[in-house]
């Protein structure tokens, strides 16, 4: 009798411990909850995509820190930066949990750190940035809006940067990179939550 309690004693230490480990785990990796990855059957990146690179190269070159939101842009010209600030972390390595260019970006991270250098403090998941009312609904994405995405058909669980001409850019699953996705496609068409924008009159 004392071992069979001594076992059960063990084995609720044991279990204990991995409950820990699995709380600090993602504690410290800091990946948002919920966010469910697109599938495999998820398209390339479209072949045309590849002259925008060389956006992507001109913009490593400029300063890291953006302008604020009180500085006097037009809405065109916000959003023109924002997408220029998308396209240059296109090709670091996608990370979950990841929200700097350091370390690799997820979906949500890579949002809500380009939204952070021009002065949006944003929620970390795409759900939680979705449902955010920091940034006025649209269902016409404009370019430098953020848009979303019901990968399992039901909640919003994924999110993108637009940079016009029918492309974003996001962070789309382990073993990817950041980088250019068309939205005129069908996986993505099917998927489309919505839009969040920055601007006063969205349409």
């Amino acid at each position: 009798m004392a071992t069979a309690t001594s076992n059960l004693q063990m084995s609720l230490r044991y279990f204990a411990c991995i409950s820990v480990a699995l709380i600090l785990g993602g504690a410290v990796t800091g990946a948002p909850q919920g966010d469910e990855l697109p599938g495999a059957d998820m398209p390339e990146p479209p072949v045309d995509a590849r002259a925008l690179l060389d956006f992507a190269q001109r913009d490593s070159t400029q300063p890291e820190v953006a302008p604020q939101p009180d500085q006097l842009f037009s809405d065109e010209q916000r959003g023109e930066l924002i997408a220029s600030y998308a396209r240059r972390y296109i090709g670091i390595a996608y990370r979950t949990g990841g929200s700097a260019p350091e370390s690799g970006f997820d979906c949500s991270g890579l949002s809500g750190y380009v939204y952070k250098l021009f002065g949006y403090d944003l929620p970390r998941s795409a759900k939680d940035q979705f449902d955010d009312t920091t940034l006025r609904l649209t269902q016409t994405p404009a370019t430098g809006d953020l848009i979303f995405f019901r990968i399992n058909r039901r909640t919003v669980s994924h999110v993108g940067l637009y940079i016009g001409g029918g492309l974003f850019v996001h962070a789309p699953r382990p073993g990817r990179q950041v980088e250019f996705a068309d939205l005129n496609a069908n996986y993505w068409q099917e998927r489309f939550a919505g839009a969040r924008t920055f601007r006063t009159q969205p349409d």
